[in-house]
């Protein structure tokens, strides 16, 4: 009787024991196909974002005899919907006047940009930007011009423009008003008006 008794109860462990490697280490578990299917699913949204990223921004070129003007801006759109992109990147700015006398003669600025676009109907759409930028301003003591100083401007660009649909993007053109603009001393634009060219890809 006792040796039954023992008999089965090495069975009762034995079946335990099994149930316990079946449970955490046995291919093909549960757990481990849970685990197996999981990188599948993040694949799947990693796949989604990049689908709706787009990449590009804005590029501004000029050369000429006295004045050179270099302006390169990349960008990073999200499609968060059909008709909705958000944007958003940097903003770095060179220009080179060459019949100004230092420290006159040359202007770097830099700062950040975020932006949303909405297409309204066919190929036109609304904008907004805020465009936070660094560059060098006139220091004006009692009226006169007496050197340079670094400070930030900020502006808010509203307006709308024209897009054009190009592979998986667009390339678009809009006209916007700056609501912050003050004066042309105290903002990087000389004017409340901006004109913007870019891209999206």
């Amino acid at each position: 009787m006792k040796t039954l008794f023992y008999l089965l109860v090495s069975l009762a462990l034995s079946a335990s024991i099994a149930a316990q490697t079946n449970r955490f280490e046995t291919p093909g578990s549960t757990a481990e196909k849970q685990s197996q299917a999981a990188p599948a699913k993040n694949s799947s949204s990693n796949s989604d974002l990049m689908d709706r990223l787009r990449f590009g921004g804005n590029l501004g070129l000029n050369f000429s005899s006295n004045f050179t003007y270099l302006n390169l801006s990349p960008r990073v759109y999200y499609l968060a919907t059909e008709k909705l992109w958000l944007g958003t990147g940097m903003t770095f700015i060179w220009t080179k006047y060459n019949n100004n006398p230092p420290p006159y003669d040359e202007q770097f600025v830099w700062g950040f940009n975020l932006s949303s676009q909405y297409m309204v109907v066919g190929p036109l759409f609304l904008q907004a930007e805020y465009e936070p930028l660094s560059f060098e301003g006139y220091k004006i003591d009692n009226g006169q011009i007496v050197g340079m100083e670094r400070f930030w401007a900020h502006g808010l660009m509203l307006g709308g423009g024209i897009a054009q649909p190009a592979g998986r993007g667009m390339m678009f053109i809009s006209v916007m008003y700056n609501v912050l603009w003050v004066d042309e001393y105290n903002s990087y634009y000389s004017s409340p008006w901006v004109l913007r060219v870019g891209a999206g890809f």
